[in-house]
C-alpha cells in the first residue's frame, strides 16, 4: 500500500508520494512483533519494500525476514519464490552460505513437504513456464550476486524448459 508508484499521464512515475520516509522508517521499525503473522505473501511483499527502499536494519533483514524465509521457502509458490530471489539480489546477500545451500536452493530440486506420498515424483518439477521464470530469477542472481554458484541449479531447471523447434527450412 505504502511503496505504490503513481503514474502520469504517459505512465512515468510521478514525483508524489503517499508518506514520507521517516514515517515509514517508523512503521519498519515495528515489524518484528509482526513478523511471525504475515502471510507467505505479505513476507515476500515486505521483503521487496524494505530491500527496494533500503529500510530496517541489518538485525531485522537477519534475524526475522531471513529465518521467517528459511522456515516458509518450501511452501511458496513459484512466483513468490522468483520475487524472493530477485529481492535478495537486489540486496546482494551473499554472506550466509549455509542459508543459501540449505534453505533457498533447496526449493529447486526438493519436493514441497518431505515424504509427500501424492507426489508421483521423487524430486520437484515445473512446467515450462515455472522453469523459464525460475531460469530467469537464476540468471539475475548471478548477474547480481557472481560469487554464488548456481550452474548446477540452472541445468536442473533447463531440463524442464521446452525447446522450441525451429521452423523448417524451405
Amino acid at each position: 500500500m505504502f511503496d505504490s508508484d503513481i503514474l502520469d499521464d504517459e505512465g512515468e512515475p510521478h514525483l508524489l508520494r503517499k508518506t514520507d520516509s521517516d514515517f515509514f522508517e517508523r512503521i519498519v521499525g515495528i515489524l518484528p512483533i509482526h513478523i511471525k503473522h504475515l502471510s507467505k505473501e505479505q513476507l515476500v511483499r515486505s521483503l521487496e519494500v524494505i530491500v527496494k527502499r533500503g529500510l530496517g536494519s541489518d538485525r531485522l533483514f537477519r534475524d526475522y525476514l531471513l529465518l521467517k524465509l528459511e522456515r516458509n521457502v518450501m511452501k511458496l509458490t513459484v512466483d513468490q519464490y522468483c520475487r524472493m530471489l530477485r529481492a535478495l539480489a537486489d540486496k546482494q546477500y551473499v554472506e550466509d552460505l549455509v542459508f543459501w545451500n540449505e534453505y533457498v536452493f533447496k526449493f529447486i530440486t526438493d519436493l514441497p513437504q518431505p515424504g509427500n506420498k501424492k507426489s508421483k515424483e521423487p524430486v520437484r518439477t515445473f512446467t515450462d513456464p515455472e522453469a523459464r521464470k525460475l531460469w530467469d530469477s537464476l540468471i539475475y542472481l548471478k548477474l547480481k550476486c557472481p560469487s554464488l554458484d548456481l550452474k548446477d541449479y540452472i541445468g536442473y531447471i533447463e531440463k524442464f524448459m521446452v525447446q522450441e523447434i525451429p521452423p523448417a527450412q524451405v
